[in-house]
């Protein structure tokens, strides 16, 4: 089944938590390339049916009508609180219109091996690609739990970014500091805001348009801890305050209900 994003209300339990999180970006008026989905109900005859799957590149095609694309999974056990899977699956970017079929092959066959055959929790995405000037991702909290958003960014493709191949520039700064920089903080923050959850979001510019890809949960940031997170952010907001090491802050490291 090739889902169109105005369909992917109606059919949230066979697409997966990227597919639907692409749409929370649109739907938040974000610039997101062009995209459809394609469930778990078709993953395994796309896999085993070279001419259907065949059938279903013409159709991504014509409904697209992009250069190129890029190929990526959406399994239905990835991009959750608890646990995100980031990395594991293939995705395949720059893609033209007559390798789909074959771009959609390798990345179910890599799913496959990892899945142990479970195809029917894989469906994948296939979105329009952009080729970037620049490519960037941003932690809108530090995975290591603390409160300061981070962002890294390189002038070049996402993958060499996110493979770690390239030492990207890096910002990091508290939430309530007067950030001086040209990229969308405030679109950052507002995602975060909306999905109730620190996020990992992927993105890249080109020209003068900027771009959201995806965006998953920081799976290493618990729900307390971000309680914890939300309640020091209110608390310090525009406050000067001094930070002591005593008896109490060995028994009580972070804020608690008490």
């Amino acid at each position: 089944m090739i889902l169109d994003i105005d369909q992917l209300e109606d059919h949230k339990s066979v697409i997966g938590s990227k597919t639907k999180n692409l749409k929370v970006l649109r739907d938040l008026g974000f610039k997101v390339p062009v995209f459809i989905a394609l469930s778990i109900s078709i993953t395994e005859k796309l896999f085993l049916d070279e001419k259907y799957r065949n059938k279903i590149a013409g159709g991504i095609a014509e409904k697209l009508k992009s250069e190129k694309y890029a190929i990526r999974s959406s399994a239905l056990i990835e991009d959750g609180e608890n646990q995100s899977h980031a990395g594991q699956f293939k995705t395949i970017i720059d893609v033209k219109e007559g390798n789909i079929g074959d771009a959609i092959y390798k990345v179910i066959k890599q799913a496959n091996a990892r899945l142990d055959g479970k195809l029917d929790l894989f469906s994948l995405i296939v979105q329009e690609y952009i080729e970037p000037d620049t490519s960037g991702v941003t932690f809108t909290r530090n995975p290591d739990g603390n409160r300061e958003m981070i962002i890294e960014y390189h002038h070049g493709i996402g993958d060499e970014l996110v493979s770690g191949k390239i030492t990207p520039q890096k910002e990091q700064f508290y939430w309530n500091e007067d950030v001086k920089t040209d990229l969308p903080i405030k679109d950052f923050k507002k995602i975060e805001e909306s999905l109730g959850h620190p996020q990992d979001i992927e993105w890249c510019i080109k020209g003068d348009t900027f771009y959201f890809l995806q965006t998953r949960p920081i799976t290493t940031i618990s729900a307390d801890q971000f309680e914890e997170i939300i309640f020091l952010e209110k608390q310090l907001k525009e406050k000067k305050y001094y930070l002591e090491k005593t008896e109490i802050s060995e028994i009580a490291p972070r804020p608690t209900p008490i």
